[in-house]
């Protein structure tokens, strides 16, 4: 299969699109990382200066496609905005654009879930559990928020064990699907276990980006 090269655009400082995306491709996919803004100021990421400055690095370096690897700005700005989001890489870059929560909701129809416990991690400020519900329920899911709050706060020291183990003790019966929601938030070593363990339908943030984009690059 060809390499895919994609431009990665995030107000994140802790490594994640840029690990997991290859990690899952099984080296398919080579990530070209911009950062702007920050988790303090998610909407300057979204600003058409840092746009078109992600834009430029993006077309020097021939990506096949774009992401906007920030579940917590797509909470922030709400779906509308993010649609917007994804329309202006797509119009600057050229070629197909995502953002984490689109790409998200597009993963969990597929899988055919409708009832979705989102697993936030302990770095997520906790008015983020109420925007993340809104964003999910404006999309019609039925939908709940958990904190795995026994995990550490650094993502480096996440280990994908615990993910396991703290899904597995706080799942919800009534649900048909997991999102575990933050493109910091390493969960690619877990997933093929959490489907085993539980079988619901389970999406995590760069596992629905690299859905999205391989599904456009065919």
């Amino acid at each position: 299969m060809n390499e895919v090269t994609v431009g990665i655009l995030t107000p994140h400082a802790a490594p994640g699109p840029e690990v997991e995306l290859p990690a899952l491709s099984h080296g398919r996919v080579r990530t070209v990382v911009v950062r702007a803004g920050s988790p303090r100021d998610l909407g300057a990421s979204t600003n058409p200066a840092a746009l078109e400055e992600a834009a430029a690095t993006f077309r020097s370096s021939e990506v096949d496609a774009v992401a906007h690897a920030s579940t917590t700005t797509g909470y922030l700005i709400g779906a509308s905005k993010e649609a917007w989001l994804v329309a202006e890489l797509e119009r600057l870059c050229g070629v197909p654009a995502f953002a984490s929560c689109g790409a998200a909701v597009a993963a969990l129809r597929a899988g055919g879930a409708a009832r979705v416990q989102l697993v936030h991690p302990p770095w997520f400020a906790h008015a983020l559990d109420d925007q993340g519900v809104a964003y999910f329920r404006a999309q019609g899911f039925h939908v709940v928020a958990t904190r795995a709050e026994e995990l550490p706060d650094d993502p480096a020291l996440v280990e994908p064990e615990q993910i396991v183990e703290w899904v597995e003790q706080h799942l919800r019966d009534d649900l048909d699907g997991i999102y575990l929601a933050g493109n910091g938030f390493r969960t690619a070593a877990t997933l093929n276990e959490l489907q085993r363990r539980t079988g619901k339908v389970i999406v995590s943030a760069n596992q629905a980006l690299l859905q999205a984009v391989l599904s456009s690059t065919h």
